[in-house]
């Protein structure tokens, strides 16, 4: 079963919360690939979720991410946005009643 939008985005915060702060890491710990991890990142820093910390190494400057105070409060709310989300997809996935009518009457 594929993991939803959501699942992913509470998978990669709780990757920081667990202190994986590189992208690498934090793609590899919430089983993202680097393209997708790389947008949830910045929605993510631009949400205010995450902060990014620079620290340089050798010639260039590594980013390294951070969960903020919103980020936190984020994770503690995500049982309920999970249980949320079960039901609403609980809801869309239930078959329509009629429908078991109308495929007895096509092989009719």
């Amino acid at each position: 079963m594929r993991r939803s939008d959501l699942r992913i985005f509470f998978d990669v915060l709780r990757a920081i919360e667990r202190g994986t702060r590189k992208p690498t890491r934090i793609m590899y710990r919430s089983n993202v690939c680097r393209n997708r991890i790389t947008l949830i990142l910045d929605h993510m820093v631009r949400e205010g979720l995450v902060a990014i910390q620079l620290e340089p190494k050798m010639k260039r400057v590594r980013r390294l991410y951070a969960l903020t105070p919103k980020g936190l409060e984020a994770i503690q709310h995500r049982a309920g946005a999970l249980e949320l989300e079960r039901k609403v997809i609980g809801w869309k996935r239930m078959e329509d009643p009629r429908r078991d009518e109308q495929e007895s009457c096509e092989h009719a």
